[in-house]
């Protein structure tokens, strides 16, 4: 039986892998920088490793080896600096530096290494873009999401973008909506083709994780592409959040939809459609409001 260990497991995307795969009665720790696990009751029953730092991979070895993973998730992120050197270091070590490392040293370690890699890695000049595009990022969070990107076996690189919501309200597109009200813009030319966290999961549980020979190398991992605009009429009507008002905008072009041809074909993935994918993504979160309100 495998034994997960996920990076990053207090952020968006980390918790949506910690909680789903726990749930589907997969063996999954989580790792965190501090010395306390989240207090969130949207973790309840999930088991955490404490103290692992990314920037120092001693820590994250000795959690690799105290839970016996042979699977390790990377689901860290920094994704912007603030101004500072400390701050431009710390985006390339988290970002870059980090992934490079861990998975250099996969096969040693006797683990399999799945990192996720972002769509910010692209100009969004094009879209639709397939593995075979070279990375254009001309920022630094893009230039250090593409540097961070491992090329040794025994890993899988998942470039996708993410939707969904913090266990604390963060600064994501839906936990921005939702505090939203009056009129708002909305984006008719910018692009968007990325998953919701807990399909992210279910992909994971159902495509990657049961298979007999490990998946390798860099694959795009995405939906059909979607208008900002649309996509923000969609958690309007999903989440019935009517005070907000949507005006059209075009002053905003731009488009990092990427093409999943190739992962479709090396696993069967049919992403849903996006009212599919948003109910879906909704009822994960009522989920774990609904036990919230139970617990207090």
């Amino acid at each position: 039986m495998i034994k997960v260990l996920i990076m990053g497991a207090s952020g968006m995307l980390g918790f949506a892998l910690h909680r789903v795969l726990t749930d589907r009665g997969i063996d999954v720790v989580g790792a965190v920088r501090g010395t306390g696990a989240p207090t969130s009751t949207w973790c309840r029953d999930l088991e955490y490793v404490l103290n692992v730092d990314v920037e120092n991979l001693d820590s994250v070895a000795r959690a690799i080896k105290s839970t016996r993973a042979s699977v390790v998730i990377n689901a860290t992120g920094v994704r912007s600096d603030d101004g500072t050197a400390r701050g431009m270091s710390r985006l390339f070590a988290v970002n870059a530096m980090f992934p490079r490392l861990l998975g250099a040293s996969a096969g040693e370690l006797g683990i399999q290494f799945i990192h996720f890699s972002s769509d910010a890695v692209y100009s969004g000049r094009n879209g639709a873009y397939d593995e075979s595009c070279l990375p254009d990022a001309a920022d630094a969070y893009g230039m250090s999401k593409y540097l961070g990107e491992p090329a040794s076996k025994h890993c899988l690189v998942l470039r996708t973008s993410l939707l969904g919501r913090g266990i604390q309200r963060n600064d994501s597109l839906v936990d921005w909506f939702l505090g939203q009200s009056g009129s708002i813009r909305g984006f008719r030319r910018a692009i968007f083709s990325g998953l919701p966290v807990n399909e992210i999961a279910a992909f994971l549980a159902e495509c990657v994780l049961p298979r007999g020979e490990p998946l390798e190398g860099l694959l795009h991992l995405s939906a059909a592409p979607i208008a900002k605009l649309e996509l923000l009429r969609l958690l309007r009507s999903a989440w019935s959040h009517d005070q907000v008002q949507i005006e059209p905008d075009d002053s905003v072009a731009i488009d990092r939809s990427l093409d999943s041809t190739l992962l479709r074909a090396r696993t069967g993935y049919s992403p849903p459609a996006w009212p599919t994918l948003i109910e879906g993504m909704r009822s994960f979160y009522e989920r774990l409001d609904e036990h919230s309100v139970k617990r207090v």
